[in-house]
């Protein structure tokens, strides 16, 4: 097994290991479109106004999201292989709240503008939208195998960088390479890493949403590659 996932099975529930089956049965991934160069170049200067504002140390907010979704984390889940690769080579900054309102320190910029745009565009594959945030990941950056709660349902977008999600399932283990621009909805409720493979800084558009029934029912995406190992 990659990594160390001791700190994404923390203590749940009866409730909860039903809501992570049932998520997990929703599949893996899905490519849902792409996003024109114009948007992501919008998206990728505003991001430049977070320089110095993202956050590097947010275990803590994993672990109230973790809260929410019924799993309690320890002061000991929080220094694993795995948090500390999120400590040594991820960033997060928040550009929504969890309602969708842009934080205050963004409003009437060119990034809040073009973030309006991006939720505009996935309104079409996605319902109740919430919180969007722009994950900074270190060139040749990575994090090691974890589970996500069972409620995180993000739609991304790659703007700069590379980035591959390796996901453990039942049938093997599946690897996706996202393209710049394109909009994708990973089902991080399996046990995935993820990986830089340039050495620039990858930038990922994140939005919280309800995939659409219409999404669900459709084929899913087909892995980059394969394996049953």
């Amino acid at each position: 097994m990659e990594g160390d996932t001791r700190s994404a099975r923390f203590r749940p529930n009866r409730q909860v290991l039903e809501t992570l089956r049932n998520t997990r049965a929703m599949g893996v991934a899905r490519r849902l479109g792409t996003i024109d160069m114009d948007l992501v170049s919008r998206l990728r200067d505003g991001a430049a106004v977070l320089d110095g504002q993202a956050d590097h140390g947010y275990i803590d907010d994993v672990a109230v999201h973790w809260a929410r979704t019924g799993f309690r984390m320890t002061e000991e889940d929080k220094d694993t292989s795995y948090t500390r690769s999120l400590k040594q080579n991820v960033a997060i900054a928040k550009v929504t709240d969890e309602s969708g309102l842009v934080s205050e320190a963004y409003r009437n910029t060119p990034l809040a503008a073009a973030v309006e745009d991006w939720r505009g565009v996935i309104s079409r594959y996605a319902d109740d939208l919430t919180l969007t945030r722009i994950n900074f990941l270190t060139g040749k950056g990575h994090v090691l195998e974890h589970v996500d709660p069972p409620d995180q349902n993000m739609i991304q977008c790659l703007l700069a960088g590379e980035t591959v999600f390796d996901f453990r399932t039942r049938s093997g283990r599946q690897s996706y390479r996202m393209k710049i621009g394109e909009i994708w909805w990973f089902n991080t409720a399996w046990p995935h890493s993820t990986r830089n493979d340039s050495d620039d800084l990858r930038l990922l558009l994140h939005t919280r949403g309800t995939l659409k029934d219409e999404i669900l029912q459709a084929p899913e995406a087909e892995p980059s590659e394969a394996t049953t190992n």
